[in-house]
């Protein structure tokens, strides 16, 4: 019973379910916005009684999204809870927001007491709100996803933290190599991830720094990309700690290789595999040395999106001792009468491997007995390809 439990093992378990689930691709970013909007369980939780009410009311306003005029309106009309304990802000841009919703906001923002993080979209349209938002006095950063206005170029920018560059680069989607964009970083905006197309791959990022960078993703297409650059780059921004190569539609070879796939393309061509399969996207993180007299950070394979068109158990063997430390796995198969002899193969290169997320669409037809036989061998989520991504902790709840 809740009620026989203390107030200190309550708070952990109201603090469990109210922080975000961490997923692969966003649990390197930005550490600030780990709160989320209340959950059904945490406003269940909250109307149980008075004692989990006030245990569960700094969770229940600690994040707050603005998404509509309505939900602006909202937080002003809440304001005395949320001044005491809004500690994120997400405010977003559509169609149904004007200039009174960020006058509405503007006017809120001085009296969040605890307020430490912002995600604002279209900072570029709404340069007086973004200015407003930064001389809160206890906020740390402020995350979005444009460059700021190039009215913005005299402020202090330091509490800034651009999420993401878009390619391709225009004039309201500014490139990370335009003067205008190193202003933006020498007053002091943070760069977290790079994403660039091929064209866009050059000499120039040998020549170019991004203090803070943590990682860089290429939309690679069939384009071929020398990657003399990478080695230079990496030794520049000690905080990189990422690299990702999405949309491949190519086949690598020795000469094309980027260095973290050199060995395994080796391979494949010793084993004669080149056709039995295809990457479509792989991202490495880097790991800390163990001590400072460690040579370089390894790289490791943790994202891996691949099709296979055939000698199933050799392409599973290959990337199973390749890439034994993988978190995620989206598999697609040509293979459309081998599904139920797929399963039997997939259960022994999952137990083999680190890997907390499997995705794919192919499975999505088997009978619920070979599922369940995939789900109950130590193997992590099976999800289809297109829907969200679920916490493994999750998978017990609803296999067992």
């Amino acid at each position: 019973m809740p009620s026989s439990l203390p107030n200190e093992l309550l708070h952990y378990i109201t603090e469990y379910i109210s922080h975000t689930l961490g997923q692969p691709e966003s649990c390197y970013l930005c550490s600030n916005l780990v709160f989320k909007v209340a959950t059904p369980e945490l406003l269940a939780l909250s109307v149980v009684n008075r004692r989990l009410r006030r245990i569960c009311l700094p969770f229940l306003f600690a994040h707050i999204e603005i998404s509509h005029n309505k939900a602006a309106k909202n937080l002003e009309d809440h304001l005395p809870l949320c001044a005491k304990y809004t500690k994120t802000l997400d405010i977003e841009y559509n169609f149904m927001f004007n200039s009174l919703t960020d006058q509405i906001i503007s006017r809120i923002l001085p009296h969040l007491e605890q307020l430490v993080a912002v995600r604002l979209e279209r900072c570029q349209r709404r340069p007086h709100l973004l200015e407003t938002i930064l001389a809160h006095p206890t906020l740390t950063s402020v995350l979005v996803n444009e460059g700021p206005h190039v009215s913005m170029r005299a402020h202090d920018l330091s509490k800034v933290i651009l999420f993401q560059t878009k390619p391709p680069f225009s004039s309201r989607s500014i490139s990370p190599f335009s003067p205008t964009f190193k202003t933006f970083l020498d007053q002091g905006m943070t760069l977290e991830c790079l994403s660039l197309e091929t064209d866009s791959v050059d000499n120039r990022l040998e020549s170019h720094n991004f203090p803070g960078l943590k990682i860089i993703e290429i939309f690679m297409g069939k384009a071929v990309v020398s990657f003399s650059w990478l080695s230079p780059f990496v030794s520049a921004h000690p905080n990189l700690i990422g690299f990702f190569l999405a949309e491949i539609d190519q086949e690598f070879s020795a000469h094309n290789a980027p260095p973290f796939l050199s060995s395994l393309v080796e391979e494949t061509q010793r084993q004669g595999l080149q056709q039995s399969h295809r990457i479509s996207s792989v991202g490495f993180l880097r790991a800390k040395p163990i001590n400072e007299s460690s040579q370089e950070p390894e790289w490791r394979a943790i994202e891996l999106e691949l099709t296979i068109n055939h000698s199933l158990t050799e392409v599973l063997t290959l990337f199973a001792s390749s890439f034994p430390k993988l978190e995620t796995l989206t598999l697609e198969f040509e293979l459309v009468n081998e599904r139920i002899h797929i399963v039997c193969h997939l259960i022994r290169l999952l137990t083999r491997t680190d890997v907390l997320w499997f995705r794919t669409n192919s499975l999505r037809h088997l009978p619920g007995s070979h599922l369940l036989e995939l789900c109950t061998s130590s193997t992590p989520v099976l999800i289809w390809a297109q829907t969200p991504k679920w916490n493994y902790r999750r998978l017990n709840e609803l296999v067992l």
